[in-house]
């Protein structure tokens, strides 16, 4: 027996020895905190002794994704992600929770429905007709997190049969069924991102507003909105039943004074009813604790490991000290790292968690199929980003669910809610690897004119390309950055040119063939009858100035390359001083810029020291000014304006339909497209705007987005106000209006009296 021990122990220190050679890799989703993760891991880096490295990702998809490929061995994951990493069949365990309070497992909290005494239930068909006090909706800002909406929507299911109207909106339908069940109450908060739809809503269902203490706006600074508002509306015995948070009540119950409203009971699912002194009572939905996950095949190897890491204490011995370094890294916070009772699978895992996995395939009884939409996408990256979005979108109960589809030889190739297809799983070719819908925007909108999908995402670069390829495409939302896009006319001051008709003849540099420098040069010569009525475009321009180059040409046979050696795939600042070096050593008499992001004047300091080389702005009215190298140009000085991208649907589209899109990817974009203040928000599991695997950048949406934004805001965004006259060149709405080349059309300006209005800009056809 003896000798047995001695093997035993011998096997172990064995173990150690070689753990201690091994350094497990630890995935970390960047956030924005004041924990410092780039020092912990330079620590963990630097030790000889740490058993851990980190591999850095921008968000825990990453990290789900760097598991699956075996270049990450453990990391945490939120169950969410789980849901994710089910559906997508990753081979994961989980080995421990993250818990707030310690042998408190499984759960971070946990829904209960409550009662008043002055009603009688018997089960739940006896609440229609009865005031309802809800936490509301919050579809920007998700309560800040910590109530996920698929609860609000699987609860609902459970008591009300849902109306499956087909020509209104999923969001619709669940607002009248509410409304036509309930009685008057207070379901409080922004029902939907579009302002005056929400309106429109709130006056068309008075009654879900009804009891709120500011009926009209209804919104999330109501006194009974949100976690704190629902349990006050019911002991301010304005409502008769309401779900919330089991937590949320303990605390505010003891705060109760005025016993008015008589008694409250815990409803259960199966309409029953408990005492509330129950300390451990019936629940309808539970929200599970965040995990740490490690790769299958070494489930075994790191439980033990991570357990250690997990009861670490701070110590300043270098042997020892990297554990507690981990241990941070996994969860800065005070929570405990416990370890689970056994390995289990992600579904496994959430089952345990009372009704979460239910409610996150919930389907509300109706047939929604028609409610999906099908967003089209490059294969490669910008797919399986798409696919990503589809899976953690549903997760946190965004409706409808989203499609992802791709361009395949005049076929589309799609996937159901979102699941991978071969071509986003790694047929990631060197056209679709440049994000942003970089090569395929023409194949796109033909899947849209054919009506193989409904919505596709373009780079503002890449907008010409889709409406030339199908001119029945209309944006339904813009993405905006910081700042506004510009496209500007530069020129040596030494030239003497002061308008667009001395630039006949003289040799022109552009960034793009069809971008927005291209177009903006194009706009104002037909706006000034200046271009030779002959097509395409690229020959009009050509008999139009004495020579053209680009840094980037599709066809070098058409529009020449300035260099004959670009690609398409360089960053933009990379581009401008590419542009500009056309300008300072190439010949060239005029450039055309497009400001986003670029800081010619360091980039080319010697050249604006020089007075003999001193740069010119070529303005629209022919005035000069000083040269513009930022976007905050003159407002007089640019050619036109853009946003980063848009959104694009069918002409055809109805306005129900368009709304319902627009609603959802407004929401998708509050959700995940935070950038700075990620830390507790969906961003963390997704950051929508950020560049994609290997620093790809603009990978399915522009990394410089910060939101989607509609046509109203846009306008009204980035410093101009409403009747701002630069409305009239912006170029989303204009480009329509020559996007295809007719020989026989003029552009005819606006009036002075009309231009603050871009619908006012006409075509003319002679």
């Amino acid at each position: 027996m003896e000798n047995i021990w001695k093997l035993l122990l011998f096997i172990g220190q064995l173990q150690v020895l070689v753990l201690a050679d091994i350094k497990y890799k630890l995935c970390i989703a960047q956030r924005m905190a004041k924990f410092n993760q780039k020092d912990s891991c330079d620590q963990l880096r630097d030790n000889v002794h740490s058993g851990v490295e980190c591999v850095i990702a921008k968000d825990r998809l990453e990290c789900l994704h760097l598991l699956n490929e075996g270049s990450a061995d453990f990391t945490v994951l939120h169950p969410e992600e789980l849901v994710v990493a089910n559906q997508m069949g990753i081979p994961l365990r989980v080995t421990h929770e993250l818990q707030k309070f310690k042998n408190v497992p499984n759960v971070d909290y946990s829904v209960i429905g409550l009662v008043s005494s002055r009603i009688s239930v018997e089960s739940l068909s006896d609440l229609r007709n009865v005031p309802m006090c809800s936490v509301g909706f919050d579809v920007e800002k998700g309560h800040d997190f910590d109530w996920n909406e698929i609860f609000s929507k699987f609860i609902e299911d459970q008591v009300v049969q849902q109306q499956c109207h087909i020509n209104v909106t999923l969001v619709e339908n669940r607002i009248a069924s509410l409304a036509s069940y309930f009685g008057p109450s207070c379901k409080a908060g922004k029902w939907v991102p579009d302002p005056k739809q929400d309106l429109q809503l709130k006056q068309k269902y008075p009654d879900l507003c009804a009891l709120c203490n500011d009926p009209i706006t209804c919104s999330v600074k109501d006194k009974y909105w949100g976690r704190r508002g629902a349990p006050l509306c019911l002991t301010d015995c304005m409502g008769d039943v309401g779900w919330m948070r089991l937590d949320d009540w303990r605390v505010h119950e003891k705060t109760v004074t005025n016993k008015a409203c008589g008694e409250f009971f815990f409803l259960c699912p199966n309409g029953t009813v408990q005492l509330t002194s129950t300390p451990n009572p019936c629940v309808w939905v539970s929200q599970p604790l965040p995990t740490l996950v490690v790769r299958s095949a070494l489930s075994q190897v790191l439980t033990h490991f991570l357990t250690e890491v997990g009861t670490s204490l701070p110590t300043s011995d270098p042997v020892s000290s990297w554990r507690w370094v981990t241990r941070n890294l996994i969860s800065p916070y005070t929570r405990y790292i416990t370890q689970l009772e056994n390995e289990f699978t992600p579904n496994y895992y959430l089952a345990k968690a009372t009704n979460y996995l239910t409610a996150s395939e919930d389907e509300s009884g109706c047939d929604y199929s028609h409610h999906v939409i099908r967003f089209c996408t490059d294969p490669g990256q910008d797919r399986s980003k798409c696919d990503q979005l589809a899976h953690i979108a549903r997760a946190y109960g965004v409706v409808p669910d989203i499609e992802c589809v791709s361009p395949s030889e005049g076929h589309g190739t799609k996937s159901s809610q979102g699941h991978e297809t071969n071509e986003s799983q790694g047929q990631e070719s060197k056209e679709s690897s440049q994000g942003g819908g970089a090569m395929r925007s023409d194949s796109c909108a033909q899947m849209l004119s054919r009506g193989e999908a409904d919505l596709m995402s373009v780079r503002t670069d890449r907008y010409a390309d889709a409406l030339r390829s199908n001119s029945h495409l209309r944006p339904i939302l813009y993405q905006m950055g910081e700042q506004r896009r510009y496209a500007v006319a530069v020129t040596k001051k030494s030239s003497h040119i002061t308008s667009f008709a001395q630039l006949r003849n003289k040799r022109a540099c552009f960034g793009m063939v069809n971008d927005l420098g291209w177009n903006a040069a194009l706009y104002q010569l037909l706006r000034e009858n200046l271009l030779p009525r002959v097509c395409p475009y690229e020959e009009a321009m050509k008999q139009y100035f004495g020579a053209i180059c680009a840094i980037y040409s599709p066809n070098s046979s058409v529009i020449r390359q300035c260099d004959g050696n670009a690609e398409e795939g360089r960053s933009m600042a990379y581009e401008q001083k590419e542009v500009m070096e056309c300008l300072s050593e190439g010949g060239g008499d005029v450039v055309f810029l497009d400001l986003k992001n670029v800081n010619v004047k360091r980039d080319h300091e010697w050249y604006f020291r020089k007075n003999a080389y001193a740069l010119s702005t070529l303005c629209p009215p022919g005035s000069l000014h000083a040269p513009a190298y930022r976007n905050d140009v003159n407002a007089s000085c640019y050619l036109l304006w853009s946003s980063q991208g848009q959104l694009l649907v069918p002409d055809s589209m109805s306005e129900e339909r368009a709304r319902e899109i627009t609603n959802t990817m407004s929401q998708i974009g509050a959700y995940f497209g935070e950038t700075v203040k990620t830390l507790g928000t969906p961003a963390e599991s997704l950051k929508l705007f950020a560049p994609g695997r290997d620093g790809v950048e603009d990978v399915l949406f522009q990394d410089d987005t910060r939101s989607f934004s509609t046509q109203d805001l846009m306008y009204t965004s980035s410093g101009a106000g409403r009747g701002d006259k630069t409305l009239s060149r912006n170029y989303e709405h204009v480009l329509p209006l020559y996007a295809t080349c007719d020989p026989s059309q003029n552009l005819i300006a606006p009036s002075k009296g009309s231009v603050t209005s871009p619908a006012m800009m006409l075509i003319i056809c002679e």
